[in-house]
C-alpha cells in the first residue's frame, strides 16, 4: 500500500456556520434562500474584499485591525461597505459563535462584495448594495503542519500595480503560485517581486533572522499589510531587537539563521525547508513571537 505523505491529506471536514442578511445557520441547517447571490458581483467578478481573522475560544483576535485594513482598501479602491459594517461584524460573529461555541481555534472569514448589478458587463449598479457574508469554521487540531517552502518564479508581485498591498476576492494568482510550490513537494510559495527580491508568502508576510537582524519586506515591495506582521514589528521595538524594513534578496534566505512566516491563523511558524534545504531547527525568535501572539486574550464584543 503507497505512503501518503501528509501534504497531500485532505484536513479532516469541519461543521462551520454562515451568516447572511441578518440570518445565520449551520451547515447542516437549511441557508436561506441563495437566489441573490448567484447574480453577486463577488462570484461573478471577483469583486470584493475580505479578511481572515482568528478567533481563540470564542474571542477574536486583532479584529479592529482587520477592519481597519479593509476599511482602508475599501477608500483606497472606491468600494461601497454596508452601513454599520463594524456593529454587523460584531452582531453576526456573536450569532456565529453561539451555534459553534468552545472551540480552541476557529477562522472567522470576512467577505464584502459590491452586492448584486448588471448580469453582464462591468458596470458596477449606480446604486450598490453592497453583500456582507460571514463564516465561521473551526481549525481541526493538527493544522499546525511543518512549513516548506518553494519560492516560485512565477506568478510575481508587481510594486506598481494597483491591487498590491490589498486583500481582494481576486486570489487566481496566488492559488496559482500555491500549486506550483505544491508540486515541487512544499507547502507555501515563497513569492518575489518583479525585481526579483523576496516579497513574501502566498498566504503569509515572511521574515529572515540575517546577521542578528530580524528583516521583512517593506509595504513598498506590493506586500500586504499583515495584522501579525505588524504585531510582530511592534514586539520586537518594544524589546528593542535589532530589525529592518528593507528589500530582502533572495539569496539571504540561503545564509539566514532563521525564516518564519506570519499569519492571523496559522500564528508564527519557522520554516523548515526552502527548496528542499533544510533550514536550522533552533528557531528562538520565532518562538518568542509565536509566545506573545497567542497569549493575546482576543477582543470582548461585549465591551
Amino acid at each position: 500500500m503507497r505512503q501518503i505523505d501528509p501534504i497531500d491529506e485532505e484536513p479532516p471536514q469541519a461543521i462551520g456556520a454562515t451568516w447572511l442578511d441578518g440570518a445565520a445557520w449551520r451547515d447542516d441547517q437549511t441557508p436561506p434562500s441563495v437566489a441573490r447571490i448567484l447574480l453577486d458581483r463577488g462570484l461573478l467578478l471577483g469583486d470584493g474584499l475580505f479578511e481572515t481573522v482568528a478567533v481563540r475560544n470564542d474571542r477574536p483576535v486583532l479584529l479592529m485591525e482587520h477592519l481597519r485594513r479593509l476599511e482602508a482598501s475599501a477608500a483606497a479602491l472606491s468600494f461601497p461597505l454596508p452601513p454599520g459594517f463594524e456593529n454587523q461584524v460584531a452582531e453576526a460573529l456573536g450569532e456565529l459563535v453561539s451555534l459553534i461555541p468552545g472551540h480552541r481555534l476557529s477562522a472567522l472569514r470576512i467577505t464584502v462584495t459590491r452586492g448584486g448589478g448588471t448580469e453582464f458587463g462591468l458596470d458596477p449598479p449606480a446604486q450598490p448594495s453592497p453583500t456582507l457574508l460571514i463564516r465561521l469554521i473551526p481549525v481541526p487540531d493538527g493544522m499546525d503542519s511543518e512549513a516548506r517552502a518553494w519560492i516560485v518564479d512565477w506568478p510575481r508581485t508587481d510594486p506598481d500595480e494597483l491591487l498590491s498591498g490589498h486583500k481582494t476576492t481576486s486570489s487566481l494568482w496566488r492559488i496559482m503560485a500555491h500549486q506550483s510550490a505544491r508540486s515541487h513537494g512544499a507547502n507555501l510559495a515563497v513569492i518575489t517581486t518583479v525585481d526579483g527580491d523576496i516579497a513574501e508568502a502566498d498566504t503569509a508576510s515572511l521574515f529572515a533572522v540575517v546577521g542578528g537582524i530580524v528583516v521583512t519586506p517593506p509595504l513598498s515591495r506590493g506586500i500586504l499589510a499583515g495584522t501579525v506582521r505588524a504585531f510582530c514589528l511592534q514586539e520586537l521595538e518594544a524589546a528593542r531587537r535589532p530589525f529592518e524594513e528593507r528589500i530582502l534578496l533572495r539569496e539571504e534566505l540561503e545564509i539566514a539563521s532563521e525564516v518564519f512566516v506570519t499569519s492571523s491563523v496559522s500564528s508564527i511558524r519557522p520554516l523548515r525547508t526552502i527548496q528542499g534545504r533544510e533550514l536550522p531547527r533552533a528557531a528562538p525568535v520565532s518562538d518568542w513571537l509565536r509566545g506573545l501572539y497567542e497569549a493575546l486574550p482576543g477582543d470582548d464584543l461585549r465591551d
